[in-house]
């Protein structure tokens, strides 16, 4: 069928996939936006999965928003892959079904792929870092699953231990959301 032809848009060259790493990084809602409707591919690679940024690792831009603690950008990133005509957009289709399917594997990839250093999703990321706002979030999409790492670690487990000095009530904050959802 139409919906498993490849795609209009060429992949971006690393460059441009570096350059759309550092816009993530930087918070640049509006430069990031303007990427991924001129190019879809900024966000979704070549197999219909996440588009990865940082090569060794394999960050996709959730994991890269998530560390940098961009709730607002975790969130465009997540509300444009759950769009139909975003996927629409990308395959030069309409009115397939198979287009939801498609949206709900892009979100569930995004939420729940491990980087391959340490094994860790977008929410580790955002715990270790004491993102709340991410982590509200991440967690608002149900199938946002609490994974372990290599180290049998959970989100709940790695709470701001790459920000020691976070405020009390942020840890409890981030410590009640987890847990909440854990349970």
């Amino acid at each position: 069928t139409r919906s498993m032809e490849k795609s209009n848009f060429p992949a971006p060259k690393s460059q441009d996939l570096v350059r759309f790493r550092k816009e993530i990084e930087q918070n640049n809602m509006q430069k990031v936006y303007e990427l991924i409707c001129l190019n879809p591919r900024y966000l979704v690679s070549s197999g219909d999965t996440p588009s990865i940024l940082k090569e060794g690792p394999r960050y996709n831009a959730l994991h890269i928003a998530a560390m940098h603690k961009h709730a607002r950008m975790t969130k465009l990133i997540l509300q444009t892959g759950e769009q139909t005509h975003f996927i629409e957009h990308l395959h030069g289709i309409t009115n397939d079904p198979i287009v939801e399917v498609m949206c709900q594997n892009l979100l569930e990839s995004y939420l729940n792929t491990p980087d391959k250093s340490r094994n860790e999703t977008p929410l580790h990321f955002a715990a270790k870092v004491g993102a709340v706002e991410v982590i509200e979030v991440l967690i608002s999409y149900p199938i946002c699953k609490m994974k372990a790492n290599f180290e049998g670690l959970y989100p709940k487990d790695v709470i701001c231990v790459r920000a020691p000095d976070t405020p009390a009530e942020v840890k409890k904050a981030i410590e009640a959301l987890l847990n909440e959802r854990f349970f």
